[in-house]
């Protein structure tokens, strides 16, 4: 965040709160800046993530830091700059952000026709997860260790299936987010974890992962 203090300030108060939990002084630091510094432009978060079928959402903020007044366009998968803000300093968001879209912003100051900053933004698409830590599992003349982690989307309750060798499939773990360590991973063997969501009676495969030895 960056803020130009008014014209005979003397002092900054800062005040910060979170929606939980709490902050720490070094979670955060202030640092002055002076009128010579370059012109910024920022966007958060970049890459943006975003739930499957969902759109996601930026804010673009910026400040010439200079006394000419500034101002910011989006390009769209390399098509044409349109104009999407203006003003020394400011910040706006971007809605209806897709994944595999590509949005380039730029920064010009004044009367100039290069920019001063670019920032290149994409969109991840975020997805269900299951995953083995570590996969493949160290050799050793005991059986096999490693930790399932799985999570859903939106909280879904996930259920967690196991299959020895293509064989018939047993229920692991229940959640719609958990870990748990497996401590029978045999040499030779490979097992298959599948994480489902049961919706209206229905299960429905939301990922899997393969673990060897």
């Amino acid at each position: 965040m960056m803020i130009r203090a008014p014209s005979g300030s003397k002092y900054a108060t800062v005040h910060a709160g979170a929606a939980s939990g709490k902050i720490w002084v070094d979670d955060y630091s202030l640092k002055e800046l002076t009128d010579d510094c370059e012109p910024v432009l920022f966007v958060t978060p970049n890459p943006v993530s975003i739930p499957v079928g969902q759109f996601g959402r930026a804010a673009i903020s910026w400040n010439t830091y200079r006394r000419s007044e500034g101002r910011v366009t989006l390009a769209v998968d390399g098509g044409a700059e349109a104009a999407f803000g203006g003003g020394r300093s400011g910040l706006q968001m971007l809605d209806g952000i897709k994944p595999g879209t590509h949005y380039q912003f730029r920064l010009y100051v004044g009367p100039e026709t290069t920019a001063t900053t670019t920032i290149e933004v994409s969109a991840v698409e975020r997805t269900s997860t299951i995953v083995a830590e570590p996969n493949p599992v160290a050799a050793g003349p005991a059986l096999g260790r490693t930790r399932i982690s799985w999570a859903t989307l939106g909280g879904a309750v996930g259920e967690v299936f196991v299959s020895r060798d293509g064989g018939p499939e047993h229920l692991f773990a229940r959640g719609p987010v958990g870990s748990t360590e497996v401590n029978w991973i045999a040499a030779g063997s490979h097992y298959e974890f599948r994480l489902y969501t049961i919706n209206g009676g229905t299960r429905r495969l939301l990922a899997k992962v393969v673990v060897t030895r």
